[in-house]
């Protein structure tokens, strides 16, 4: 069956995505929404589509392959085409569409946001947010038009800047956002949070220099430990130090900063996670952890934040945090060759977040690199691991290779 062209503007994949959410009035998250969609398009005469499809559509499993023509046309004459080539067409050679799709982005984060409570999400709007920053991110030339003005709107500040920074494309021209994003917001959480990004890029780029001007800004806010920062923006200063005296082979410095992580845990209410929204800065702190190398200390902290999960309810293991700590647990493991535990560690290779997905798939290549037996499946996996590099030009990764 034919597939389409890599070529194709992943714009007007989203754009579909999101009628089609559109139609079935809610965001696409699980198996279960896939399966209605499924129902739905049979019952309208359009074709049939399996929710296995579906879900490889929307991210939801992984697929090395672009949708075929067959259910591209399906899911088109379900939002009211006549098929995949009208739709496409009607999109990608209008000037009208684009500037419609601008003013949308833009006009949505001028509507009015009820507010709520602190650290309470409005997830209706939330995940409306999600949807739009697909579409943002998914073309670069949308992501220029729409950044400058976003960047001087406080509700975009919050929900998409710093609810959705697309780790996968930090180093591949969309961190130029944070850039304007902090010529606009000065407080000092947005100056770490925003400069703690840019310092990642550059740094998992290999751009020391670029790295060590934004750690200096980040290091100018003296007063960090008498804020009240967000946890992830807390890992965030501690990691980046971390990484780089790592990086530097500065002992001394990076044994300091992984004495200000042990007083940091110690003084936390949430230390350990005791349930999944409350592990955000042990997920983060152990992101910059595996990048510097300190395997035995992720296992540690990864180790008690899936014991408190084994408490939650079924429904949550959806949460954004869920299937990315066993990652980071499953790798401590495997560079410190236990691979016996590594073995019982469930769902890593389910999908993660799509902000976050070539990043961590890295780290699982890197896994089958070092645990591959045989020459067949280690070339398949390095060619995966090339594969990726070349999509974030992470090539900080190559120091980690074993």
């Amino acid at each position: 069956m034919a597939r389409v062209s890599s070529q194709f503007d992943s714009l007007q994949l989203l754009n579909l995505k999101s009628l089609i959410e559109v139609n079935y009035g809610a965001s696409v998250v699980n198996a279960t929404d896939c399966l209605k969609i499924s129902a739905l398009i049979a019952k309208g005469k359009h074709g049939n589509i399996s929710s296995q499809t579906l879900r490889r559509f929307f991210g939801l499993v992984n697929s090395e392959f672009n949708p075929s023509i067959a259910t591209l046309n399906v899911l088109s004459q379900y939002c009211g085409y006549e098929d995949w080539e009208h739709f496409y067409k009607k999109s990608i050679h209008s000037d009208t569409f684009f500037k419609d799709i601008v003013e949308v982005c833009v006009a949505f984060f001028a509507i009015e946001i009820p507010p709520v409570k602190k650290n309470q999400l409005n997830e209706p709007y939330f995940y409306a947010v999600q949807n739009i920053a697909k579409l943002i991110y998914g073309d670069v030339n949308l992501y220029n038009r729409v950044i400058p003005t976003l960047a001087q709107n406080k509700t975009a500040h919050e929900y998409f800047f710093e609810r959705f920074p697309f780790i996968d494309k930090l180093c591949c021209g969309f961190s130029v956002g944070y850039k304007i994003y902090l010529q606009n917001k000065k407080n000092p959480e947005a100056l770490i949070f925003g400069n703690s990004l840019l310092f990642l890029g550059s740094f998992l780029e290999e751009d020391l220099d670029l790295a060590a001007k934004y750690l200096s800004e980040i290091n100018k806010i003296k007063d960090w430990k008498h804020i009240q920062l967000h946890p992830f923006v807390l890992a965030r200063i501690i990691g980046s130090n971390i990484v780089y005296n790592h990086v530097l082979d500065n002992i001394t410095k990076k044994n300091e900063w992984l004495m200000e992580l042990e007083h940091t845990l110690n003084d936390s209410p949430n230390r350990f996670g005791h349930n999944i929204n409350s592990c955000e800065f042990e997920f983060m702190i152990c992101e910059y952890l595996l990048l510097a190398e300190c395997y035995d200390l992720v296992k540690t902290l990864m180790a008690h934040v899936l014991k408190g999960f084994k408490h939650e309810p079924l429904e949550n293991k959806a949460n954004f945090y869920y299937i990315p700590c066993h990652v980071l647990y499953y790798k401590a493991l495997i560079m410190t060759d236990d691979y016996k535990t590594a073995k019982k560690i469930p769902y890593i290779n389910e999908p993660v977040n799509w902000q976050i997905k070539d990043y961590y798939e890295l780290h699982l290549v890197q896994c089958r690199l070092k645990t591959s037996k045989n020459k067949v499946s280690k070339n398949m996996a390095a060619k995966q691991y090339y594969h990726l590099l070349n999509l974030t030009r992470f090539s900080y990764f190559n120091k980690l290779i074993v």
